[in-house]
């Protein structure tokens, strides 16, 4: 790991956009040119979505289902992190 944010230090925490927005400068990575993979819709797709970044939800649980219909869709979805490779 190159490096790491602790939220409490720096001032804000997920879902908030300066957190990514942060990640990003650190990494001198362009937003279009990242991915953030979370299992909170909340915390880490609506964050990362908000900070421009594309986002991919962990649903362990099949917690994608309950979603309203063009919720789903528009949603990229992985049940297991091997999914990534």
């Amino acid at each position: 790991m190159d490096f790491y944010l602790i939220s409490a230090i720096f001032g804000a925490a997920k879902p908030d956009p300066k957190i990514f927005r942060a990640a990003l400068e650190k990494a001198n990575v362009k937003a279009e040119e990242s991915v953030h993979v979370g299992d909170s819709l909340e915390d880490d797709v609506r964050g990362a979505y908000q900070a421009g970044i594309r986002a991919i939800w962990l649903d362990r649980s099949g917690r994608r289902e309950k979603l309203a219909g063009h919720e789903r869709e528009v949603l990229t979805v992985i049940r297991d992190l091997r999914e990534l490779v």
